[in-house]
């Protein structure tokens, strides 16, 4: 068997141990003497290489059959690694949008999209409604958005509402969007952390987008999302198609088992009836055990939600942005609700010839003021939670009740969760700012001295420094909502058990009065025949020796009190000194 290691010098031969060496034939090249010496593990003698130069890559006098050799084994590991890479999910190992597999799985997503495309310049903007996913697919692929757009359009945007497998499809056969993006819009998590990939063709941008939700609807909110554990699945970053022991001549190739992926496993959301995201997962691998206590989380998460309606909570909406940049221009946003109108407000703005997203023809911008909307409507947020705060501490100070703690519960586990989803959101946004340059030339194979540019302009950048000054804003003032509301939770427990302790030493103080007086009214309640002190003495005898003890007993409990009372006295006599000779000094 052929020896192949991967740690051994380039000019290892590929032959096996047995070959014996074999003389030239005109055995006139002289033969090196070789030396032996003992190895470290074993003990055994192995020869030593004479200390003539080997045959390499750059040496001249390499045989025939050791450049082949060198060039078959830099062949070989080409290969594998590019399988490996295609097995791992890089490049285009993604799932393939084009495969008919896919359509099979894929292919029960067909609701109804609503598509606003957008066409705009200096010059002109010229906007199309699709309601109907059909027709945009045929604008797309043989209509008037196959070709080229107009000379006076620099900049395109289509912004989808809704998911369905027809129009991503047509989407990627138009744009060749990448598929692991493709694959984070259809199984992606509802509430997963924002985040920026590049692409050689693309950015991809997955943002969560925070919205105030109609209280007029909040108690026919949608259930809270549900978190679930991938299951296992086999990984389709593999096409079906790809035969890698044809690609790679003889070698053998071990497909990966099945693993514990996020590709093919998508978390139990509250989606739409006609678009239940959840049924594109493989359940062939879930346990009764793991059904069992999935059911059980789920029953749980909403009795909770359940129990915190009606508490006054700031009911948000948390949905998911995906972003796709491209470098002609070409801006295409997603998002799974197709009731949900996002960019309404930027829509007046292209209509507008003197804004600023008209005169420039920038779709990085265009890319910034999206991101600049979901931000500001993060600040809304805020400002509900100040006021809602300022409301709980008003009730807090003047008549702290248990319902106004668990409202303050409630909010201080809702700041902690919205710092989770937005803080990741600072994030992207410097990210963007930083290294968006650096970013873009890791994944574009380029000359040293011809690096490409960057997806976002120098403009676009400086307006992105304002939207991060804004996110930092917000994540600080949820910070110090969460600290107010931890302190007035601890400050009305404090006050009650400082309300608790007063009412015990009221009660302490009152068993010292009267146990002296009990103790002598138990000594001369005592019924005997002959007792001088009671039947001799009259009632003032009691009290002559009652009120001296009482003085006593209760003077003693009380110095402390009286010493720190006293205190008080001193200090507000001096204070009161100095201010007036003070006053004295700013009237003379």
């Amino acid at each position: 068997m052929p020896r192949s290691n991967s740690d051994a010098d380039e000019n290892d031969s590929l032959t096996s141990d047995e070959e014996e060496f074999t003389p030239p034939v005109n055995g006139s090249a002289p033969i090196s003497p070789t030396t032996t010496h003992h190895t470290r593990r074993t003990g055994r003698r192995r020869p030593t290489m004479p200390p003539n130069p080997q045959p390499s890559r750059i040496n001249p006098a390499d045989k025939p059959i050791d450049k082949f050799r060198t060039a078959v084994r830099m062949v070989t590991r080409m290969q594998k690694t590019q399988v490996a890479l295609k097995d791992l999910g890089f490049g285009m190992g993604g799932p393939d949008p084009q495969g008919t597999n896919l359509d099979a799985l894929y292919g029960h997503l067909n609701s109804t999209c609503k598509i606003n495309v957008w066409d705009y310049g200096p010059t002109k903007s010229s906007s199309r409604v699709f309601e109907n996913n059909y027709h945009f697919t045929h604008w797309l692929e043989e209509g008037e958005g196959e070709g080229k757009r107009p000379l006076w359009s620099k900049v395109r945007w289509i912004n989808v509402s809704g998911v369905s497998w027809d129009v991503l499809q047509a989407l990627h056969h138009r744009y060749d969007l990448h598929p692991l993006s493709l694959d984070t819009v259809i199984n992606g998590r509802e509430n997963a952390r924002s985040k920026a990939d590049y692409f050689s063709q693309h950015l991809f941008i997955h943002i969560l987008s925070h919205t105030l939700a109609d209280e007029d609807n909040a108690t026919t909110k949608k259930p809270a999302l549900v978190n679930r554990e991938p299951e296992l699945v086999e990984s389709p970053r593999q096409s079906k198609t790809y035969d890698p022991e044809a690609a790679i001549g003889s070698i053998p190739y071990r497909r990966r088992a099945p693993t514990r992926g996020a590709t093919m496993a998508t978390l139990n959301e509250a989606y739409d009836d006609k678009l239940d995201l959840a049924r594109v997962r493989t359940r062939g691998f879930e346990t009764e055990a793991e059904a069992l206590a999935n059911r059980k989380k789920d029953m749980n998460l909403k009795a909770i939600d359940t129990l915190k309606q009606g508490t006054g909570r700031v009911e948000i909406d948390v949905r998911s942005v995906f972003m796709f940049l491209l470098r002609d221009g070409t801006l295409i946003t997603i998002h799974r609700e197709p009731a949900w109108e996002f960019g309404v407000p930027i829509y007046e703005r292209l209509r507008l010839r003197d804004t600023l997203l008209r005169s420039s023809g920038d779709a990085s911008l265009l890319l910034q003021s999206l991101i600049d909307l979901i931000v500001d409507e993060a600040v809304k947020i805020t400002d509900k939670y100040h006021r809602r705060i300022l409301k709980m501490e008003r009730e807090i100070l003047l008549n702290p009740k248990m319902r106004t703690v668990r409202d303050l519960h409630i909010a201080s586990g809702d700041l902690t969760l919205h710092k989770r989803t937005m803080g990741p959101i600072s994030q992207l946004v410097y990210g963007l700012r930083r290294y968006d340059t650096d970013r873009a030339k890791a994944v574009i194979v380029h000359a040293e001295d011809n690096p490409p540019a960057g997806f976002l302009s120098h403009q676009s950048k400086v307006y992105l420094a304002d939207v991060h000054d804004h996110i930092e804003y917000i994540i600080s003032s949820l910070d110090m909502f969460s600290s107010i509301a931890e302190n007035l939770i601890n400050y009305t427990f404090n006050l009650v058990s400082y309300e608790t302790n007063q009412v015990m030493r009221g009660l302490t103080v009152a068993t010292v009065i009267f146990f002296p007086l009990t103790f002598l009214t138990g000594y001369f309640g005592m019924n005997f025949e002959t007792m001088p002190s009671v039947k001799e003495h009259s009632e003032s005898m009691f009290w002559a020796i009652a009120m001296p003890v009482m003085i006593v007993v209760v003077g003693s409990f009380l110095y402390p009190d009286v010493r720190r009372f006293m205190h008080f006295l001193k200090k507000r006599a001096a204070t009161k000194q100095f201010d007036a000779k003070k006053w004295k000094q700013k009237q003379a």
